[in-house]
C-alpha cells in the first residue's frame, strides 16, 4: 500500500515541477562553487551522491508513469467489457 501511494506522489506533476527545480538549483554554478572548498575526494563522493539520487527519483518518476498508463488502461478494458455486454456504466 505504501509503495502505491508513494508510486501515486511520484507521478503527480507538483512533485516532478518541485525536483526539477531542486536539481537545477544544486546542479547550477553558485552551489557547485560552494562544493569547492571541500577536499575533491569529498567533492567527488558528494556529487556522485547528487547524481544518484538524482537518477534514482527519474528512475521511480518513469515506473509510476508506467504504472499509471498500465491503471488506465485497465480500467479502459474494463469499460469497455461492460460497454460490450450491456450493462450500465
Amino acid at each position: 500500500m505504501f509503495i502505491r501511494k508513494l508510486s501515486h506522489f511520484f507521478g503527480q506533476p507538483q512533485f516532478q515541477g518541485f525536483a526539477f527545480i531542486l536539481f537545477l538549483f544544486l546542479l547550477n554554478w553558485p552551489f557547485l562553487g560552494i562544493i569547492d572548498h571541500y577536499p575533491p575526494k569529498i567533492a567527488f563522493f558528494l556529487m556522485f551522491g547528487l547524481w544518484m539520487i538524482m537518477l534514482g527519483l527519474l528512475f521511480a518518476i518513469g515506473r509510476s508513469c508506467i504504472a499509471t498508463e498500465q491503471e488506465e488502461f485497465t480500467e479502459q478494458e474494463e469499460l469497455s467489457e461492460q460497454l460490450s455486454e450491456g450493462e450500465d456504466v
